[in-house]
């Protein structure tokens, strides 16, 4: 994705700022990050999401799940826990 860095920057502004993000933020922003070796920042938004209630939302586990697989070493205990966390099970990407 061409602006995926500015989109990061933008999330990371509005966290500094207190700009809360939802459903609809989270998974753009997991999306981004899979693509990124920032391991820190990747967990730092797992944690907002967890912390935010949004873990159990479809949307933002399928993009954790997407983001796991393109770690490129995937822990399944992960995905699973991931899965298991959501409140419905769908197909999306």
């Amino acid at each position: 994705m061409e602006y995926s860095f500015e989109v990061i920057i933008l999330f990371a502004q509005m966290y500094r700022i207190g700009a809360l993000s939802n459903c609809l933020t989270f998974p753009i922003v997991v999306k981004l990050y899979a693509t990124t070796n920032a391991v820190r920042e990747r967990e730092h938004v797992h944690y907002m999401v967890a912390k935010r209630g949004f873990k159990l939302n479809m949307f933002v586990g399928t993009m954790f799940i997407h983001l796991y697989f393109a770690r490129g070493k995937v822990d399944v205990g992960d995905v699973l826990k991931v899965f298991d966390e959501m409140c419905a099970k769908n197909v999306c990407d």
